[in-house]
């Protein structure tokens, strides 16, 4: 299933950049600025997620042990 999804997506893209090359650059483009200006929050967040995730996890494992 997941090897399905992730194809049509890839498929999907492509389709798009071949048939509108430049609406797919401005995208593009404006993705990368987007990832260049908050790359460490993201980073930050996402580590911040995983954390409190693992935290949670070891103290449910610890209180029904």
């Amino acid at each position: 299933l997941f090897a399905l999804i992730a194809t049509s997506i890839i498929i999907t893209l492509e389709l798009y950049a071949s048939f509108r090359p430049e609406r797919a650059q401005e995208i593009i483009r404006r993705v990368r600025s987007w990832i260049g200006a908050h790359t460490d929050q993201a980073i930050v967040i996402l580590f911040l997620a995983i954390g409190l995730y693992l935290v949670g996890s070891s103290i449910y494992y610890l209180s029904t042990s």
